[in-house]
């Protein structure tokens, strides 16, 4: 069953009368898994398993988890791990929570299940808060530059996953021991490739190593391949093997306003029209805190400008995603 099946089961649940029943059905037959609903009309997903054992997992706002014991008609009392979605802004991610879980245990005993549950709720976790509506145009282009570098010019890997900084505040986007990269992306199809750099602070030489601008083009595209939830996807299923790299990756998506439930920008697809990596050497076109030596005017309390790239033809390198490594 897929997110919106999952939730369509709750919504046809009707609310019990009484603080001590839960409405619920098997929904996969003799699986023992369950969707319910409380007389306070919060969702519940109850997996069988075979005893009472405590859930080592720390607490996420709007989520409680347990192991309890229920009857349920026909079936007597049985332990089973009880997920509850206690905030409704969130019931389209906790679908996507129950499809995790439900594919993960259904063919598992009950005596294994406790801990394929836990996988996916902490898998979950670094999504849980994030509005499924909050990604706007401008933060999906961004961050699709920004995954498609990982993916095209860095590589997907858990020093890469490491070095990719624009979702902790870091000044460049991707920082190594001997390289960092800004990358700025556009959406605008027309006319000269223009960029914001956003403060004087985004150009500036790195502490260490040498500093490269990626510039990408993009277009929005119905027939194109390329959108924000397949990268994220794509890098995620690549970091299978590394857990840790994968919760890092997953805690920086959901940093950037990136949920794998959000519609909408996240969903778009573009298609790559241009993309070029430029040395930011001598006499790059760039304002940094060096060119307000005495530091800004009075009253002028932050600076962004606009990079006109064919201006910067004289920095651009020859390199190509193949050939290129940090």
């Amino acid at each position: 069953m897929n997110p919106a099946e999952f939730t369509r089961e709750w919504e046809q649940l009707p609310t019990p009368t009484s603080n001590e029943e839960l409405e619920a059905h098997e929904v996969i037959e003799s699986s023992g898994v369950w969707v319910a609903r409380d007389n306070a009309d919060h969702q519940h997903l109850l997996v069988q398993v075979d005893d009472q054992q405590e859930v080592p997992l720390d607490q996420t706002h709007g989520l409680s988890v347990s192991v309890r014991c229920h009857s349920i008609a026909g079936r007597g009392d049985a332990p089973y791990v009880d997920l509850v979605c206690l905030d409704a802004a969130m019931q389209a991610t906790f679908g996507a929570v129950a499809a995790e879980i439900a594919t993960a245990v259904v063919d598992e005993p009950t005596g294994q299940r406790t801990n394929a549950v836990l996988n996916a709720v902490r898998n979950w976790r670094w999504f849980w808060g994030v509005d499924p509506g909050q990604l706007s145009v401008t933060d999906a282009v961004g961050l699709f530059g920004e995954l498609w570098f990982l993916h095209r010019w860095a590589g997907v890997t858990a020093g890469n996953v490491t070095a990719w900084g624009g979702s902790n505040g870091a000044r460049h986007d991707f920082q190594w021991p001997t390289t960092s990269i800004e990358v700025k992306t556009t959406s605008r199809t027309t006319g000269a490739v223009v960029h914001t750099i956003e403060n004087l602070q985004q150009l500036e030489d790195p502490a260490s190593g040498e500093l490269y601008l990626y510039s990408l083009r993009i277009a929005r595209d119905v027939l194109a391949a390329n959108s924000v939830r397949g990268l994220a996807e794509s890098a995620l299923a690549l970091l299978q093997p590394d857990p840790a790299a994968r919760a890092d990756l997953m805690g920086k998506l959901a940093a950037r306003g990136y949920t794998p439930v959000g519609q909408g920008q996240g969903v778009t697809t573009y298609r790559v029209v241009e993309e070029a990596l430029y040395r930011v050497g001598d006499g790059f076109p760039r304002v940094t805190s060096e060119t307000f030596a005495a530091g800004l005017p009075h009253g002028v309390t932050g600076l962004s400008y606009q990079l006109d790239m064919t201006a910067c033809g004289a920095w651009r390198t020859d390199a190509t995603p193949g050939s290129w490594t940090p």
